[in-house]
Parts: structure tokens; C-alpha cells; sequence
């Protein structure tokens, strides 16, 4: 590609030197070269930093900082960075080897478009990825995008690295929330999202997402859950703001009901919180998520005592 625009590959990393060469290896192995990759430790504790300085290219840049959370850092990357183009990346995930190339091709002729990948989960290595494959990828006007991927499943994949943004609309839409720490990328991604212009979707490039076992009624800090409820509310509220029909009533509600799913039997402040925004929106259809045997408890004894199992027993 003549004159090929930089690409900044921002990375927030704390404790991550687990993985985080795996994904700046990724990075390296693009067949688009003009790259810059900034790193920000922020306050690791493990060897994070060394991990980064043991592999010798002049395009990674690293910045050490006092721990301030994954939107401080970014945040830091952002103002650090210098490229036309940006993707947003964590330090345990990868990409495939022709995703840059193939994401500035398409939004190259236009500052105002997010281009966005196919993703899918592993755990160990690439030997157990699973693809997800993308229901929409007709679809490239930005409200529209939001709700067809927000129903039935109220929370779509908008994980940072599917997507490459210009530096363009990554000023217009603002700074990542640092008030916010569970789920920020929810409420960052749909304000950015909804700031476009269009969509293009990039097939057959894929962001490889490590998945672990994670939910709300197992993380037990209260001002964690809280801020998911927070990242939920700024978001629906940019939806809302857009469009104020009952289908987006719907849809947002169902947000808040997911939460209450994944929160009980714990933080039952917060739990009440998202009560009172399904009522204030109408009302609720989103069903207990389950299958196998889950489904099977939840048909005879209802989703909170199974939740309540799913909690307490091996």
C-alpha cells in the first residue's frame, strides 16, 4: 500500500507478562508495517516490563505509569500515540495477520467509519479457537448495527480489538471513562460507535479473544459490579438519546436485566438499581440465560435458586 498511514496499536498492561508477548508477537507478524504499538504498564507488579523489553523492535513504545486503571492508560496511550488510525488492544488477546491492512483499506477513504473484524474465543492456545461468526454484516448504519446486535442478547461483542478507528473519531467521540472499570468498553465502544457515520465490516479477519470464566456474582467487589451498572446506564442513555422507541426501550432494559442475572445472589444495592430502570423503561423479556442442565434446574425450581447452586456448589 503506497504512503501507507500510521496505525497506533494502543495496549494497556497490568500483570500481563503471562501473555503479553503473544499479543505484541501477533501484532509484529502483520503484513502491514506501518505500526507504532504503545504499551503502558500500568503498575504492574510481575514482569510485565521486561516481557515488553525483551523483544527488540524500534515501533514498540513503553511507558510505565502508577496503577490507574485500563481507561487511564489507554487514555495515556491515546496522547502518546501519533498514527492516523487506532486500535484499542488488551495485552492477552491477538489478531489475525492481514487485520490491519485489510480494516484500513476499507475506512481509509473515510474518517467518519469504523471497520470491525470477525472474532472468537480461546483459552489456551489458538489450537482451541472458536469462531463466532458475524449475523450482520450487511448492516453499516451505526444505530441500526447497536440494535440488531442487542436482541434477544442484550450485549453485543464490542470488545476494542474488532474494531480500527480513526484518530479523527476517537477525538470526536472523547477520552475513555476513568470513573468507569468493569465492562468500560461497553459504554466507550457504543458512544464511539454511535459517533460514526458507517460501518464496514472486514471478513475473514478475526480478533482472538481469551476467554476465561468470569462473572459479576463472582467478582466481589462492590464498587466493580457498580460500575458495570454505571457503564450500562451512560450507555443506554447514548441509545436512548438516538432513539426512544419502545424496541430500544426494550432492548435497554433487557441490559439492566442481564445484570441482575449475573449479579445475584450478591450486591443487592445494585441489583435493586437495575430493578427501577426496567421499570422506568417498560418492562423486560430477557430470559435467565442457560442451557444443558442449567436450563434444565432452572424449568423446575426457577433461575435464582439455580443461580444459587451455580454459585455455592462445585
Amino acid at each position: 500500500m503506497p504512503s501507507s498511514p500510521l496505525v497506533s496499536i494502543l495496549i494497556p498492561a497490568y500483570n500481563a507478562q503471562k501473555h503479553i508477548a503473544s499479543t505484541i508477537l501477533s501484532i509484529l507478524k502483520q503484513d502491514y508495517k506501518a505500526i507504532e504499538i504503545i504499551i503502558v504498564n500500568d503498575g504492574s507488579t510481575d514482569a510485565t516490563e521486561n516481557e515488553v523489553k525483551r523483544i527488540n523492535d524500534h515501533r514498540i513504545i513503553l511507558i510505565n505509569q502508577t496503577k490507574q486503571g485500563a481507561a487511564a492508560a489507554r487514555n495515556a496511550a491515546f496522547k502518546y500515540s501519533k498514527g492516523q488510525f487506532i486500535k484499542y488492544l488488551d495485552a492477552d488477546d491477538m489478531i489475525s495477520p492481514h487485520m490491519l491492512k485489510a480494516q484500513v483499506q476499507a475506512i481509509l477513504p473515510n474518517a467518519n467509519a469504523i471497520a470491525y473484524s470477525d472474532w472468537g474465543r480461546f483459552k489456551i492456545s489458538l489450537n482451541d479457537f472458536v469462531p463466532h461468526t458475524e449475523l450482520y454484516p450487511h448492516i453499516t448504519h451505526p444505530l441500526q448495527w447497536l440494535k440488531a446486535h442487542m436482541y434477544p442478547e442484550p450485549y453485543p461483542m464490542l470488545q476494542v480489538g474488532r474494531f480500527l478507528l480513526s484518530r479523527h473519531l476517537v477525538a470526536q467521540a472523547g477520552t475513555w471513562n476513568t470513573k468507569l472499570s468493569l465492562i468500560d468498553d461497553f459504554e466507550y465502544m457504543v458512544r464511539t460507535i454511535l459517533a460514526s457515520h458507517k460501518l464496514i465490516f472486514t471478513p475473514k479477519e478475526y480478533l482472538y479473544y481469551r476467554s476465561g470464566n468470569f462473572s459479576l456474582s463472582a467478582h466481589k467487589s462492590h464498587a466493580a459490579t457498580l460500575s458495570a451498572f454505571n457503564s450500562v446506564k451512560l450507555a443506554t442513555e447514548y441509545l436512548l438519546q438516538h432513539d426512544n422507541s419502545e424496541d430500544m426501550r426494550l432492548i435497554c432494559a433487557n441490559c439492566f436485566q442481564d445484570l441482575i442475572y449475573n449479579a445475584y445472589p450478591f450486591h443487592a444495592s445494585v441489583r435493586q438499581m437495575c430493578a427501577l430502570q426496567i421499570r422506568a423503561l417498560g418492562g423486560s423479556d430477557f430470559k435467565f440465560p442457560s442451557g444443558g442442565i442449567t436450563r434444565f434446574l432452572s424449568a423446575f425450581i426457577g433461575w435464582k435458586a439455580t443461580k444459587l447452586l451455580k454459585t455455592w456448589l462445585p
